[in-house]
């Protein structure tokens, strides 16, 4: 078991551990959790003991302080909470509705390290952005090629630009779904406009929008 293989394992403990709690709560959790193998300290769990024996303990604690600062970095001044999600889902919040963001804690690790910095920025974006969108006045338009654009369409790609725009790096992680989304969009309007159609919900103007492109 590597480093990296060590560390992530805490992570998930930690993830686990905090639960309902907030971001930032998960920060400091890794931190105490760092100080912990630092300390070394004979109280240590026997399993704790088992996994670092043989470990370079200081890249071990290197690993979470990384993520530590990463977790803070992505989530520093919101209000997301921690929350076991469905798989394929690394966050969700309710549109218009301030500090309803939530995020998955296990769905930001990384590959080549404990969290995915990018991702973990363009979640928090992601979400945040859904909570500062209106309900759409309709439900869908169909345009005048007949491509339908949905309520679902609009706010997820206005969620998508607001994700870019933070961590341009984290749409490779999107899914096809969105990928799509966000591609039949920028079909149609450039960036700042779907930002700003989405925050307001009018979905009725985006023929206008869309011919004035």
């Amino acid at each position: 078991m590597t480093a990296l293989d060590t560390a992530k394992a805490f992570y998930r403990d930690v993830a686990k551990e905090t639960e309902g709690r907030s971001a930032q709560e998960l920060a400091e959790r890794l931190r105490r959790k760092a100080e912990r193998i630092s300390d070394a300290r004979s109280d240590m769990r026997d399993d704790v003991e088992e996994v670092l024996r043989g470990e370079d303990r200081r890249e071990v604690m290197r690993h979470l302080e990384e993520a530590r600062q990463s977790v803070a970095k992505a989530f520093e001044g919101s209000q997301a909470t921690n929350k076991a999600l469905p798989e394929g889902m690394a966050g969700q919040a309710f549109q218009g509705q301030s500090g309803s963001e939530t995020f998955d804690a296990r769905a930001i690790e990384g590959q080549e390290n404990v969290v995915d910095a990018a991702w973990a920025e363009g979640v928090a974006a992601h979400e945040h952005h859904h909570t500062e969108q209106q309900h759409t006045d309709v439900a869908s338009v169909r345009l005048q090629d007949g491509m339908e654009i949905t309520e679902h369409d609009l706010a997820e790609a206005g969620a998508i630009e607001a994700q870019e725009k933070a961590a341009p790096r984290s749409i490779d992680r999107l899914s096809e779904e969105y990928k799509g989304i966000r591609r039949k969009m920028r079909s149609l309007l450039p960036s700042a406009k779907i930002l700003e159609l989405s925050k307001s919900g009018k979905l009725s103007a985006l023929p206008v929008y869309a011919q004035g492109a």
